[in-house]
Parts: structure tokens; sequence; C-alpha cells
């Protein structure tokens, strides 16, 4: 099954509560003033479907007899293909009446007909003649209105209580006596917020009732004006009679961006196999038998988020979530969580694939996640969701981490989350710079190192400069020049030489050639003729033996030539000695290494000079470091200041039995500082730690680079100890203090007999009662839980746990797993998913999904109670 089946499955399955497009108060023929064109059910029918409603009360004036005239149609008409998608609206029957001037319109259960409403008529008291009359009075008591509700199972709802014939048109003993038996408050015009709140900052006693908008139609124009919504578990009167217990939770007001929609587990063998969980966007609470399967999904849930413990004893090790996954799944299973984020859907895949190494479990497959575009799924990154996953123990680690409640209560606020964003932005400034000064600082280290070379270059090459002057000038230089050009002379003289005598022999090869070609070619030659040649012959070979003489070596064995090279050679072995002195090897390695050095001395000149102007920049550099470390202090003051506000209003929003309050640890810090101290080789025998800590740590790295003696002696350390302090926190090292200041860690608990008990006194279950409210704060992100109630009292469950959700379940998702069905109850849970344990398939499965007038559901709850039976007999014995 690809993804877009699976998201198309998990929609079609239940989710509990869903909005619902409600009218409560229709009109039809039967009503005397109506304005319907027509007496036709099926037209008044297709005018209910067309305006979007799904649930519609007929309630006529002092008449019922057009409600089984609707319902007998609606059996011809919802067979239509038309209607198969989105069938037409449940009728539930009703009356309006008018009592001491004000209208009441009375809804029962949709299985009454129009003779149930004719009977309810008679009882109290309405004449045949008047019914469909809108001008008919009804002469009844209230007790005796009341009674008749009740035994026919409806509810009284004060119509257009803000209009004419309105209940809150009257005052006096009528307001009072109507008042009493009303269930909900109507409303006609379209602003109900802006009416509820008119009504009840005149009336504030009644808001503790629930309001509805409906449209008094008489028209088929006139169910435009409604678009009122309910938050119900199905169209029926069970789900529409919660409003009466829950009216604040039945009422659309959703905020979250982010929502868990469902999860497919993609299981063969597992202990789920192929389920899917369909999760409501309010408070969603998984019920069931020990060993049901219920937090498995839980761990299910995490591990394809990957959304997991840190903690390895919670993870990775035998009896943790990985070890947990490892039995309960196969190889090959995969899970599917589809989101809603930002108004887009997406999905995020893990396959199973989980395996022990050594002594502990490890996940090697990771998530994926793609985005529903276009009609179908496609890859892409993971979106920015974040949610708040606890187990028991998590929650109860949690309650020994200040740190992290700090910052659970700092993402509360607004103010405080932007004001840290600019205290790190400032800390990222300074640390920027620290980092600046320190390349400055290396920079000038290098500096001190290149101008002693520098100096050390210009000597040399001072040295051999005049070296190099001395051996040019000298006699030995002129000889050596001299010796030069005669060795070139020579070779130029032995090139020539040897260019004739191989053109002599040519000259003479060819002579011959011709001497015997002519001979031959003639046989009457001449005598003269060849004297002739051979004389030719005789000279050619004297200029070839002349050629072969060479003077060049006669020369190079003369006595004039040895003795002028003895000299030579006396006068180079005395300026070699020179040379050598002066560290080369010889003379002929003197210029390269002179020139070497010329190319080091400019190359370092222009280096120091470049460098000479950053080091300028080490100053300026400390004194921005000093003015942003006093834009730090202010910032971290006006943070507390934020804190200390942010406290107080979540103090406002905690149980009244909770309290929280600010402090700050300098545990860290201290740390700090004594690392510091001891990687300098100091200990803290004299206090200085403690000393130190009286300012900020911005404000003792400020005192370091001014050079402030004074100002660190007047902590109260000693002069000899400044002096060795000041250079420490100069150092880069040192001025990393600047990042470590008080933690925000504040102090919270419960109060009990008005004295406040820090969470360190308290129990373990009192421990997680206080700290779960502060869970919640941060609206907005899914809030998934296993079981927040062991270990807790119940007086905690029902003021902590129960009253913290039921304050912020309309702003934020849950998904609970618990064994107490006071949460479900109490906090009027959204969707309810009841699983069982199937032995013979050694399986788990869900039983039931809904509501809590899902009569399934109802009873799977009660059962946790010990049945009806239970419940009943404690009701009778706690009335006594």
């Amino acid at each position: 099954m690809n993804l877009l089946e699976q998201y198309s499955q998990m929609q079609s399955t239940k989710d509990g509560l869903r909005e619902f497009r409600v009218d409560l108060h229709v009109h039809t023929p039967a009503s005397k003033d109506s304005k319907w064109p027509e007496d036709d059910p099926p037209k008044l029918l297709r005018a209910f479907w067309d305006a979007g409603l799904e649930i519609v009360a007929i309630t006529d004036h002092f008449s019922g007899s057009y409600i089984d005239r609707l319902n007998e149609a609606k059996k011809h008409m919802k067979k239509r293909i038309e209607f198969r998608d989105r069938p037409l609206p449940l009728i539930l029957p009703g009356v309006e009446i008018e009592i001491r001037g004000v209208h009441l319109t009375c809804v029962f259960p949709e299985e009454k007909g129009s003779a149930d409403i004719d009977y309810f008529l008679s009882q109290i008291r309405i004449d045949v003649s008047d019914r469909g009359n809108e001008k008919a009075n009804c002469i009844a008591g209230i007790d005796e209105v009341r009674s008749a509700v009740s035994k026919m199972g409806g509810i009284i709802i004060a119509a257009h209580c803000n209009s004419t014939k309105g209940l809150f048109t009257i005052s006096g003993k009528d307001f009072e006596d109507i008042y009493a038996i009303v269930d909900v408050f109507e409303v006609n015009k379209a602003d109900l917020a802006r009416n509820v709140l008119a009504i009840s900052s005149k009336k504030p006693d009644i808001i503790n009732k629930p309001f509805v908008q409906s449209s008094d139609a008489h028209q088929e124009s006139d169910l435009l004006r409604s678009n009122f919504r309910l938050r119900l578990d199905g169209a029926s009167f069970a789900s529409l009679k919660q409003i009466i217990f829950e009216p604040k939770f039945r009422l659309p007001n959703f905020s979250s961006k982010i929502k868990i929609l469902g999860m497919r587990i993609n299981s063969e063998h597992g202990i789920y196999k192929d389920t899917v969980f369909r999760f409501n966007s309010s408070l969603n609470v998984i019920i069931g038998g020990r060993g049901a399967g219920k937090s498995i999904l839980i761990d299910t849930l995490r591990y394809t988020l990957n959304d997991l413990p840190s903690s390895a004893e919670l993870l990775s090790r035998d009896g943790g979530i990985l070890s947990r996954l490892a039995n309960t799944y196969r190889e090959g299973d995969s899970i599917s969580v589809f989101m809603e984020v930002d108004g887009r859907i997406y999905s995020c895949i893990r396959p199973l694939s989980i395996q022990k190494k050594g002594r502990e479990y490890e996940a090697s497959a990771s998530e994926r996640w793609f985005i529903l575009e276009a009609g179908d799924f496609s890859h892409c990154e993971k979106p920015n969701v974040s949610f708040i996953i606890y187990s028991q123990r998590e929650i109860e680690k949690l309650t020994t981490q200040s740190e992290q409640i700090g910052d659970i209560c700092d993402d509360y606020s607004e103010m405080v989350i932007r004001t840290k964003r600019e205290e790190e932005s400032i800390s990222d400034e300074i640390d920027g710079l620290i980092n600046n000064r320190e390349s400055l600082l290396k920079i000038s280290e290098k500096l001190e190192i290149k101008s002693a070379r520098y100096s050390e270059v210009i000597a040399e090459v001072d040295r051999y400069e005049s070296l190099l002057k001395e051996v040019d000038g000298s006699k030995y230089s002129k000889m050596h020049k001299a010796e030069i050009e005669t060795n070139k002379y020579i070779r130029l003289v032995a090139d020539k030489v040897d260019i004739l005598r191989e053109n002599g022999k040519t000259i003479s090869n060819d002579l011959i050639e011709l001497r015997n070609s002519f001979t031959n070619q003639n046989e009457f030659v001449s005598d003269e003729f060849e004297r002739f040649f051979s004389f030719i012959g005789r000279w050619s070979s004297e200029i070839i033996e002349l050629m072969s003489f060479s003077a060049i070596p006669k020369f190079s064995e003369s006595a004039d030539r040895k003795d002028w090279q003895a000299k030579l050679e006396t006068e180079k072995q005395a300026y070699e000695k020179i040379v050598r002195e002066s560290g080369q090897d010889s003379l002929d390695m003197l210029l390269p290494r002179l020139n070497r050095l010329r190319e080091e001395r400019d190359r370092l000149a222009r280096e120091i000079d470049r460098e000479k102007l950053e080091i300028l920049k080490i100053s300026k550099t400390e004194q921005e470091i000093i003015d942003k470390s006093k834009d730090l202090d202010v910032k971290r003051s006006e943070i507390r200041t934020r804190r200390e506000e942010n406290i107080q209003n979540i103090n406002l929003k905690t149980p009244a039995n909770i309290y929280i309050d600010y402090a700050d640890s300098l545990e860290r810090y201290k740390e700090f500082l004594d690392d510091l101290l001891k990687s300098k080789g100091l200990s803290d025998k004299t206090g200085t730690i403690g000393k130190i800590q009286t300012i900020s740590s911005s404000k003792m790295v400020a005192l370091a680079l001014a050079n402030d003696i004074e100002g660190v002696k007047k902590l109260g350390i000693s002069e000899a100890n400044s002096l060795v302090l000041i250079p420490i926190f100069k150092s880069t090292s040192g001025m990393k203090a600047i990042r470590h200041t008080a933690v925000f860690a504040p102090k919270y608990g419960l109060e009990k007999m008005g004295r406040k008990y820090n969470v360190d006194e308290l129990s373990i279950g009192e421990r997680v009662s206080a700290v779960f409210p502060l869970l919640t704060i941060n609206s907005g992100l899914p809030i998934v839980l296993d079981q927040p109630e062991d270990d807790l009292d119940h007086d905690y469950i029902i003021e902590n746990i129960i009253g913290t959700i039921r304050s912020s379940k309309l702003s934020q998702q849950y998904v609970i797993v618990t064994h107490n069905p006071n949460i479900p109850v109490l906090a009027d849970a959204d969707q309810v998913i009841k699983v069982s344990r199937d032995e013979v398939n050694r399986c788990c499965y869900i039983e039931a999904q809904g509501g809590l007038e899902n009569i399934i559901i109802n009873d799977r709850i009660a059962q946790l109670e010990g049945g009806l039976k239970a419940i009943e007999l404690r009701f009778n014995r706690y009335k006594r």
C-alpha cells in the first residue's frame, strides 16, 4: 500500500470528535408564520443539504407535524448517489413554545416523532387549535415544562435570548424561574463570541451555561445566516447533549499549527498487524488492560519521529525503548506517521530495523519525510516540527533538572525568547572579537620573530654585498676575467682551425676524384697535365698537414702560460678563503645566496609593514570587547526582568497549589573558574572564585582588559592575586568566561497548608504533579505522554493533571496512555482508543475508538471503574 492509499485509509478511520454544522432552530410550513414557498418536504431537505447542515432541529411553533414527513422523505432521498458521500442532515424533533412571554425551543432524541411531540404538547396543556400558532402561550407551570421535557429525554434552549421575546429581555422572578430550567442559550446574530461577551457583561452569572448560534429560519435564505459548528462524536442527539456537560470543549477553537493526524503500523507479524490509529486535533486517550499494547504505541510513535530519550538506560539498554520495539516487531516492518504542519500534510516513514550489539540495541534505519503535493506524496526535508514526548520515568527525571525547567519556562514568553536571542547575538559578537584578538596576538608574536629575522637578513646582505665589492675590485678578479677572455679566444681559434682542416680535406678529396675521372676517360693525357695534378695533390696534402698543426696545445704548455695559471690559482685560493669564512662553500655560490637574501629581505619588509598595521587593531578590539561586555550585562539584566515577569504569568496559568519562583545557579560558572585557575597552576585557597562571582563574567574580563588592578582589588582580592588574575582573564581561555553566567534554574514545587515545598522535598508522585503543568504551558506543540498519572494521588490527578489538560486542550494536541478513567471523562476526551489483546492470535487490536458519547467507549471507560454497577454502588454510598 503506497503512501497516498495509507493516507486515504487513515482519513476514513474514525477520529473521535469532529466539527458538525448545526442549526437547532428551524421552522417549516407547519409554522403559520413560515415563509417557505412550498409545502414540499424533499425541497426542505435539499435546502438543508445545500446549506451544508448536518444536524437540523425542527422547532415549529407548538407543532411537530412536519417531523415525520421530513423523515419519510429522507428515507427515499438518501438512496440517491449524490447523497452517498455527504448524507442528508440528521433531523431532530423539536418544538418552539412561549411561556411567560419568553420563547423556548425543546429538542428531543432523533427516535422521537410527530406523535411524541403531540404528546409533549398535551402534557404542557397546549390546545390542538394552537398548533403552529406563534402567538399561542403555554399556561403550564415552569416545573411542568421541565418535567415533560426530561421525561422525553430532551433539552431546553432559550431561543433568540438576546432579541424579541428572548430570556434576556425580562428580569425579576420570571427570569430566575425560566433561567433555572434552561440548558442552553441561543443567539441568532452572526458573531456568537461578540454576542456572548455582550450578554455576559450585563449578566455575568449566566456564563456557566453553554451558548449556541441558530438561524430561527422561516425560509431557505434564513439558513445561510447560521454557520455554527459543534465538536461531536457523530450526528446524534446523544452527542449534542454533551454540549450541556462540556460547552467550552464542544466549540471549535483549535489553534495549534502542528498536529499528528495518525499512525499506520505496516506489519504482518508484529503485535499490531497493519493497524491504523487516527488522532483527533485535541485530546486523545488510549486505554486498555495490562499487556494490551498501549505503551508500545508511544514507543512506536517516538521512534518513527526520532524523538527518543538521550538516556541509554531508557533508550538502548535491555528494557529500553529499542529493546521493546525489537521484541515487538519484525525486520521489514515499518511505521508511517501523518502530520499537518502549517496546513500542509506530511508523512514520516521509518523501517523497524533494530539490532543488538553487545549490551545495547541500535537502530540502523533513519526516518524519511514526504509531503503531499499535487495529489501525491514526494520526498522532502524534515519540516520545522518538534514535540513534547515523555514517559513516566522521563517526567520523574525531569523533576531533578531545574535548568531544563528554566528552558521550558523561557519558551513560554516571546519576550524572553527574543531577549535571549539578542543576548546570544551580543555573545556571538564578543566571541568573534575574542577570536579576532587572538589572531592579532598571534600576528604580534610572529611579528617579533619576523623582525628579528629581518635584522639578521639585513646584516647578512650587507656583509655579502661588502664581500662581493671586495672580490670584484681585487687582482684576482682582474686576472680571473683575463683568464676567462683568453680561454674564450683559444676556443674560437680552435673552432676556426677545425673548420679549415675539414674544408681542406674535402677540397683535396674532390681534386683526387676529378683527376681520376679525367685520366680514366682520356687515354692520351699529356705528361704535363699529370705533373699539374701531382703538384695540386702535394699542395693539398701540405695544406692539410699545415691545418693539422695546432699552436694551441703548445701555447697551453708554454712556461709563460703555466706561470700565469699558477699566479691565478694563488690569488683564487686567497679569496676563496675569504668566501669560506663568510659561510659559503665557494665563490660561485656567493651571488645566488646574496640574491636569495635580498628577496627574503624585501618580502619580510612588506609583511612587517602590513602586520604592524594589523596589531594596531588590538587595543581597538579590546575596547570593543569592553563596550560589548557592558551591552551584554544590560541585556542579561533585561532577561532577568523578563523572566521574573514571565514567572508571574506562569504562576497565574498553573494550578493554585503549584508555585514557581525565580532562581539562578552559579554552579557552572564556579566549575569554569575552578578549572581555569587549575589550568594556570593556581588554587582557590583564598576564596578567589567566590569573590569573582560577585560580579558578572563580562565585567571581570573588562577589568582585565583595562588592566584595572584597583577594580579587581575592590572585589576583596589582594594586589598580588590581582596581578596574577589579570593576565589569566586577558588570555583567550580566560575571556571565554563571558559565555559563562548564572544559569536560570527556577525553584518550584507544591504549596500545602500555606507552606511552599520545593520539588526536592516532595515524593515522586508529588514531583510529577508539580512539573506536569509546566510541560503544557507552551501551547501549540503536540504532547505525547505515557501514563503520567502513575504514583499520583487522586487529588493531584484531578487538580493538576486533569485541570491542566482541560485548560490547554483547545490550543494543543494531546496523546495520552492511561489506566485512569478520570482523564478521558473529566477532561472530555475527543478521541478515546480502546486497545485489547487477542491471546489466541497473540496480537493486539483496536477494540473501539470514538468520543465519550460513543456507547462502546462509554462502556469500556466504565469498566476501568469496575463497571456501571460499581459506579452506581459508589454513588449511592457517597450520596449517603
